[in-house]
Protein backbone atom coordinates (compact mmCIF):
# COMPACT_ATOMS: atom_id res chain seq x y z
CA UNK A 1 0.00 0.00 0.00
CA UNK A 2 1.59 3.48 -1.05
CA UNK A 3 1.74 5.91 2.09
CA UNK A 4 -0.13 8.74 2.79
CA UNK A 5 2.42 11.64 2.31
CA UNK A 6 3.25 9.72 -1.63
CA UNK A 7 -0.20 9.34 -1.92
CA UNK A 8 -0.63 12.76 -1.36
CA UNK A 9 2.51 14.45 -3.23
CA UNK A 10 1.47 12.04 -6.15
CA UNK A 11 -2.26 13.78 -6.18
CA UNK A 12 -0.53 17.71 -5.70
CA UNK A 13 1.54 16.73 -8.22
CA UNK A 14 -0.78 16.05 -11.05
CA UNK A 15 -3.48 18.57 -9.94
CA UNK A 16 -0.60 21.02 -10.46
CA UNK A 17 0.52 19.83 -13.82
CA UNK A 18 -3.17 19.79 -14.99
CA UNK A 19 -3.31 23.56 -13.91
CA UNK A 20 0.07 24.23 -15.42
CA UNK A 21 -1.28 22.84 -18.41
CA UNK A 22 -3.87 25.30 -18.97
CA UNK A 23 -1.80 28.26 -18.94
CA UNK A 24 1.64 27.17 -20.26
CA UNK A 25 2.78 28.88 -23.23
CA UNK A 26 5.77 29.96 -24.85
CA UNK A 27 7.07 32.31 -27.76
CA UNK A 28 10.97 31.99 -27.19
CA UNK A 29 10.91 28.18 -26.94
CA UNK A 30 10.96 26.65 -31.35
CA UNK A 31 7.77 24.18 -32.18
CA UNK A 32 10.05 22.04 -33.86
CA UNK A 33 11.95 20.08 -31.21
CA UNK A 34 14.47 18.98 -33.95
CA UNK A 35 15.41 22.90 -33.78
CA UNK A 36 16.32 23.40 -30.52
CA UNK A 37 19.10 24.32 -28.86
CA UNK A 38 20.95 22.48 -25.89
CA UNK A 39 19.93 25.06 -23.63
CA UNK A 40 16.87 26.54 -22.75
CA UNK A 41 16.46 29.91 -23.97
CA UNK A 42 16.85 32.62 -21.45
CA UNK A 43 13.85 33.92 -19.18
CA UNK A 44 11.67 30.56 -19.74
CA UNK A 45 10.56 27.91 -17.28
CA UNK A 46 10.07 24.22 -18.17
CA UNK A 47 8.10 21.91 -16.33
CA UNK A 48 9.84 18.09 -17.24
CA UNK A 49 11.04 14.74 -15.64
CA UNK A 50 14.22 16.19 -14.78
CA UNK A 51 17.75 16.11 -16.63
CA UNK A 52 18.06 15.37 -19.97
CA UNK A 53 21.57 13.91 -19.82
CA UNK A 54 22.96 11.21 -20.10
CA UNK A 55 19.53 9.60 -20.72
CA UNK A 56 16.13 11.27 -20.28
CA UNK A 57 13.50 10.07 -18.04
CA UNK A 58 10.11 9.91 -17.44
CA UNK A 59 7.53 12.02 -15.64
CA UNK A 60 5.80 8.17 -15.36
CA UNK A 61 7.92 5.89 -15.29
CA UNK A 62 7.62 1.83 -15.37
CA UNK A 63 10.38 -0.10 -14.64
CA UNK A 64 9.53 -3.93 -15.97
CA UNK A 65 12.21 -6.56 -14.51
CA UNK A 66 12.73 -10.09 -12.75
CA UNK A 67 10.87 -9.92 -9.75
CA UNK A 68 8.17 -6.78 -8.72
CA UNK A 69 8.47 -3.92 -11.50
CA UNK A 70 8.92 -0.43 -9.91
CA UNK A 71 6.97 2.14 -10.91
CA UNK A 72 8.24 6.03 -10.23
CA UNK A 73 7.04 9.74 -10.80
CA UNK A 74 9.65 12.80 -11.56
CA UNK A 75 8.15 15.69 -10.59
CA UNK A 76 11.21 18.38 -12.30
CA UNK A 77 11.42 22.00 -13.34
CA UNK A 78 14.49 23.52 -15.16
CA UNK A 79 14.75 27.20 -15.39
CA UNK A 80 16.74 29.24 -18.36
CA UNK A 81 19.00 31.61 -16.76
CA UNK A 82 20.23 32.73 -19.81
CA UNK A 83 20.31 31.81 -23.34
CA UNK A 84 23.08 29.58 -22.98
CA UNK A 85 22.78 28.64 -18.52
CA UNK A 86 19.98 26.55 -17.17
CA UNK A 87 19.39 25.04 -13.75
CA UNK A 88 17.12 22.71 -12.57
CA UNK A 89 15.69 20.51 -10.20
CA UNK A 90 13.87 16.80 -9.75
CA UNK A 91 12.19 15.02 -6.97
CA UNK A 92 11.60 11.82 -7.63
CA UNK A 93 8.81 9.54 -6.09
CA UNK A 94 8.38 5.84 -6.18
CA UNK A 95 5.13 4.88 -6.47
CA UNK A 96 5.84 0.65 -6.20
CA UNK A 97 7.01 -1.42 -5.15
CA UNK A 98 7.33 0.08 -1.69
CA UNK A 99 6.46 4.00 -2.37
CA UNK A 100 8.30 6.59 -0.69
CA UNK A 101 10.53 9.44 -1.47
CA UNK A 102 14.24 9.26 -3.61
CA UNK A 103 17.23 11.34 -3.72
CA UNK A 104 16.38 14.62 -5.40
CA UNK A 105 18.85 16.05 -8.13
CA UNK A 106 20.35 19.64 -9.42
CA UNK A 107 21.34 19.65 -12.82
CA UNK A 108 23.37 22.31 -14.86
CA UNK A 109 24.05 22.81 -18.06
CA UNK A 110 26.22 25.54 -20.07
CA UNK A 111 25.99 26.08 -23.63
CA UNK A 112 29.61 27.39 -25.15
CA UNK A 113 28.91 26.77 -28.89
CA UNK A 114 25.35 27.58 -30.69
CA UNK A 115 24.71 26.64 -34.48
CA UNK A 116 24.56 23.61 -36.46
CA UNK A 117 26.67 21.71 -33.70
CA UNK A 118 25.75 23.06 -30.47
CA UNK A 119 28.12 22.08 -27.18
CA UNK A 120 28.25 22.80 -24.02
CA UNK A 121 29.02 21.28 -20.20
CA UNK A 122 26.61 19.53 -18.05
CA UNK A 123 26.44 18.48 -14.61
CA UNK A 124 24.23 16.90 -11.98
CA UNK A 125 24.41 15.75 -8.41
CA UNK A 126 21.96 13.65 -6.70
CA UNK A 127 21.44 14.50 -3.25
CA UNK A 128 22.32 11.52 -0.95
CA UNK A 129 19.31 12.17 1.56
CA UNK A 130 17.80 8.74 1.57
CA UNK A 131 20.51 7.03 -0.16
CA UNK A 132 24.11 7.38 -1.24
CA UNK A 133 25.14 10.94 -3.48
CA UNK A 134 26.37 10.63 -7.19
CA UNK A 135 27.87 13.15 -9.43
CA UNK A 136 27.31 13.25 -13.04
CA UNK A 137 29.81 15.60 -15.65
CA UNK A 138 30.24 15.98 -19.32
CA UNK A 139 29.80 16.71 -22.61
CA UNK A 140 26.39 16.72 -24.46
CA UNK A 141 26.47 17.99 -28.05
CA UNK A 142 23.64 18.37 -30.70
CA UNK A 143 24.01 17.93 -34.40
CA UNK A 144 21.73 19.69 -36.58
CA UNK A 145 21.74 17.74 -39.68
CA UNK A 146 18.89 20.17 -41.16
CA UNK A 147 15.91 21.74 -39.70
CA UNK A 148 13.73 18.18 -39.05
CA UNK A 149 16.73 15.63 -37.98
CA UNK A 150 19.10 15.90 -34.93
CA UNK A 151 21.23 14.04 -33.48
CA UNK A 152 22.39 13.86 -29.81
CA UNK A 153 25.80 12.80 -28.61
CA UNK A 154 28.04 12.82 -25.32
CA UNK A 155 30.25 11.74 -23.00
CA UNK A 156 29.67 11.33 -19.25
CA UNK A 157 31.60 9.84 -15.85
CA UNK A 158 29.07 9.10 -13.37
CA UNK A 159 30.30 8.86 -9.82
CA UNK A 160 29.09 7.95 -6.72
CA UNK A 161 30.44 8.84 -3.76
CA UNK A 162 30.79 7.44 0.15
CA UNK A 163 31.00 4.08 0.61
CA UNK A 164 29.41 3.20 -2.69
CA UNK A 165 31.45 4.39 -4.39
CA UNK A 166 31.96 3.47 -8.51
CA UNK A 167 33.17 4.77 -11.35
CA UNK A 168 31.38 4.53 -14.76
CA UNK A 169 31.23 6.12 -18.37
CA UNK A 170 28.39 6.73 -20.19
CA UNK A 171 28.12 7.84 -24.07
CA UNK A 172 24.39 8.23 -25.67
CA UNK A 173 23.63 8.65 -28.94
CA UNK A 174 20.16 9.28 -29.88
CA UNK A 175 18.57 10.74 -32.83
CA UNK A 176 15.08 13.00 -33.21
CA UNK A 177 13.00 13.07 -36.35
CA UNK A 178 10.44 16.04 -37.08
CA UNK A 179 7.59 13.26 -39.29
CA UNK A 180 5.82 16.96 -39.28
CA UNK A 181 6.19 19.93 -37.68
CA UNK A 182 4.46 18.95 -34.11
CA UNK A 183 4.99 15.30 -34.76
CA UNK A 184 8.28 13.57 -33.80
CA UNK A 185 9.77 10.35 -33.33
CA UNK A 186 13.22 9.13 -32.29
CA UNK A 187 15.63 6.02 -31.46
CA UNK A 188 18.23 6.06 -28.68
CA UNK A 189 21.24 3.93 -27.82
CA UNK A 190 24.68 4.06 -26.58
CA UNK A 191 27.46 2.00 -24.38
CA UNK A 192 27.63 2.45 -20.54
CA UNK A 193 31.23 1.55 -19.28
CA UNK A 194 29.65 0.44 -15.43
CA UNK A 195 31.88 0.24 -12.50
CA UNK A 196 35.31 0.52 -13.99
CA UNK A 197 38.05 -0.64 -12.13
CA UNK A 198 35.80 -2.79 -10.00
CA UNK A 199 35.34 -6.44 -9.90
CA UNK A 200 31.57 -5.64 -10.97
CA UNK A 201 32.91 -4.18 -14.57
CA UNK A 202 30.38 -4.38 -17.29
CA UNK A 203 29.42 -3.09 -20.59
CA UNK A 204 25.84 -2.65 -21.12
CA UNK A 205 23.91 -1.38 -24.20
CA UNK A 206 20.26 0.76 -23.71
CA UNK A 207 18.55 0.64 -26.93
CA UNK A 208 15.28 2.62 -27.31
CA UNK A 209 12.63 4.51 -29.28
CA UNK A 210 10.14 7.36 -28.91
CA UNK A 211 6.99 8.73 -30.38
CA UNK A 212 5.43 12.40 -29.42
CA UNK A 213 3.56 15.31 -30.22
CA UNK A 214 4.55 19.38 -29.41
CA UNK A 215 1.56 21.22 -28.61
CA UNK A 216 1.49 25.01 -30.10
CA UNK A 217 -1.95 26.75 -30.48
CA UNK A 218 -1.81 29.41 -31.81
CA UNK A 219 1.91 29.52 -32.67
CA UNK A 220 3.02 29.40 -29.20
CA UNK A 221 4.56 26.12 -27.82
CA UNK A 222 2.61 25.05 -24.66
CA UNK A 223 4.49 21.64 -24.40
CA UNK A 224 6.03 18.36 -25.42
CA UNK A 225 4.10 14.82 -24.92
CA UNK A 226 6.28 11.42 -25.68
CA UNK A 227 5.91 7.98 -25.03
CA UNK A 228 8.78 6.08 -24.54
CA UNK A 229 10.48 2.51 -24.18
CA UNK A 230 14.29 1.85 -23.13
CA UNK A 231 15.97 -1.64 -23.29
CA UNK A 232 18.52 -1.16 -20.03
CA UNK A 233 20.88 -3.59 -22.17
CA UNK A 234 20.02 -5.25 -25.18
CA UNK A 235 21.84 -8.46 -24.32
CA UNK A 236 19.40 -8.92 -21.57
CA UNK A 237 16.84 -8.49 -23.94
CA UNK A 238 13.21 -7.55 -22.41
CA UNK A 239 14.36 -8.47 -19.15
CA UNK A 240 14.40 -5.20 -18.06
CA UNK A 241 12.79 -2.36 -19.76
CA UNK A 242 11.94 1.36 -19.16
CA UNK A 243 8.21 2.30 -19.96
CA UNK A 244 7.91 6.28 -20.02
CA UNK A 245 5.73 9.32 -20.55
CA UNK A 246 6.87 12.63 -20.57
CA UNK A 247 5.21 15.84 -20.30
CA UNK A 248 7.08 19.00 -20.69
CA UNK A 249 5.52 22.49 -20.43
CA UNK A 250 7.04 25.56 -21.17
CA UNK A 251 6.57 29.22 -19.77
CA UNK A 252 8.17 32.64 -20.51
CA UNK A 253 8.97 34.31 -17.55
Amino acid sequence: MMHRPVSSLLIGSFLFLTASAAHANSSKVTDVRARRALALPGDTLRIDAGESWPYYDGTLKLHSRPGPDSAYVNPGVTFGITDNFDLGFVAPIELKPDGGLEDPRLHVLYQFHRGRVDVGVFGSLRLGVFDYSVLTGGVPVFFHWNDNIRMDVGGFLVMGVGENAFFSVQTPLAFNFNVTRHFFIGAESGVNFNNMFDNAFNVSIPAGGLLGFTAAPGGRTLGDFTARARLRDIEEGVREVDLMLTVELFFDL
